[in-house]
């Protein structure tokens, strides 16, 4: 449950942040900024099943192990965008997200309501809406501070007329270090998944003989 609460926290940030980006800096309109976001959705509607086919054959955690190295390559480009990136720079960073999240949360759900009795189906089916939910209110809060913050530290001065007023320059920046610490979090849940896979690898231990 825990690396979905981060999946979502990270995803949640990436999407809050890059529409400004694209507007106010690459100067897109509206329009052509929901097409770029489009990419991830398409994505998720892609992989997700084939993604939780290919969990059935080798196991949950696998799956989701590949899901999390994507987001973190998705997040790492995505620290890496700037003022003159093209349009096919901003999708091929895109893609990498999309495919993450595609190929984590088919096989994340299976395991979290695979874990659990038939009695508790809708406990643990109440809990998967509450992780998502409450990953997408930390990520726009906290993360939207932090870029709202590394922004007007990166420009140095008051913006009366908010944030989104500062130079290019200064936005990338501020959206810079904010994917870094969104892949720290992707790293984390990564390095969480990897041990929790170990850990299913792990044989009981056999049960001493009596004397």
């Amino acid at each position: 449950m825990s690396t979905r609460l981060i999946s979502f926290v990270s995803l949640a940030g990436a999407v809050l942040l890059l529409p400004f980006y694209l507007e106010f800096v690459l100067g897109y309109h509206a329009r052509q900024v929901g097409l770029f976001l489009a990419v991830i959705p398409l994505c998720l509607g892609v992989f997700s099943p084939l993604s939780g086919m290919v969990a059935d054959r080798v196991g949950d955690r696998k799956v989701m192990t590949v899901g999390f190295l994507f987001l973190v390559i998705g997040y790492f480009s995505l620290s890496t965008l700037g003022t003159q990136t093209t349009a096919l720079g901003v999708v091929l960073r895109l893609l990498p997200v999309g495919l993450g999240m595609g190929t984590f949360q088919a096989p994340n759900n299976s395991a979290i309501m695979g874990a659990v009795s038939p009695a508790q189906l809708g406990i643990a089916s109440g809990l998967v809406s509450l992780s998502r939910t409450l990953g997408q209110v930390l990520g726009v809060a906290i993360l939207g501070a932090l870029w709202a913050s590394q922004t007007l530290a990166a420009y140095g001065a008051p913006l009366p007329g908010g944030v989104t007023t500062a130079p290019a320059d200064a936005q990338v920046a501020g959206l810079q270090t904010t994917m870094w610490v969104v892949t720290l979090l992707a790293i984390a849940a990564l390095a969480l998944n990897g041990w929790l896979l170990a850990q299913n690898r792990t044989p009981a231990q056999a049960p001493l003989p009596a004397d």
